[in-house]
């Protein structure tokens, strides 16, 4: 007798959890965050029609239809796992590749980015391996950025302030300069925690 197969759907649906939409997100409804295997960029892997398909697809898929052919989901919430179909829009890979690099999860992304969702991270009270998940970077990296913020954020603030007036264009300024600084920032504190490593600290 054949073995009785639990539908895809079904599958996908045991393993959502809500869970608040990431820090700074325009969304005010939780997410539906998928909880089972999930490929190494941090979205959803699950079995259907005996293949490996995206999670989010297939909730998308089964709420609102098919996916038209060059059009991709665009998670307006940016938390990859979630397979709420109200987080989802469809759009060009051009539009879902800007997203990622708004939401600091692209492979080009500044490491302005990264501070800006730690300290986020932070004030929301989170632990370092919380945000480390979170971002899918490593302890070490978000203990850098954290004691960036203690050493350069008065001067940062102050920056921020003068620049203001000039608009894109400061903006821009302002970032060139804060990634300047955190590449210095980064080196030191790699730097030190080979040296404790090495010393046994």
């Amino acid at each position: 007798m054949p073995r009785k197969t639990t539908p895809a759907t079904e599958r996908l649906n045991s393993k959502l959890k809500e869970a608040p939409a990431p820090p700074g997100s325009t969304i005010q409804s939780p997410c539906k965050t998928y909880e089972g295997a999930k490929f190494t960029d941090g979205y959803g892997a699950i079995r259907a029609d005996k293949k490996v398909v995206l999670a989010h697809r297939l909730a998308y898929e089964a709420g609102k239809g098919p996916i038209p052919h060059g059009q991709c989901i665009r998670h307006k919430c940016g938390n990859r796992a979630c397979c709420n179909v109200d987080h989802m829009e469809l759009g060009t890979q051009a539009e879902n590749s800007y997203d990622c690099i708004a939401e600091g999860n692209h492979y080009r992304t500044k490491p302005h980015h990264y501070l800006f969702k730690v300290l986020a991270g932070l004030a929301d009270g989170k632990t370092t391996q919380e945000i480390a998940d979170d971002l899918r970077i490593d302890c070490e990296e978000v203990n850098s950025l954290s004691e960036f913020w203690e050493h350069f954020g008065d001067e940062f603030g102050y920056r921020q302030e003068i620049l203001a007036r000039f608009g894109e264009v400061g903006k821009e300024q302002l970032h060139k300069w804060l990634d300047e600084r955190l590449a210095e920032n980064r080196q030191a504190y790699n730097g030190a925690v080979v040296l404790c490593n090495e010393m046994s600290l």
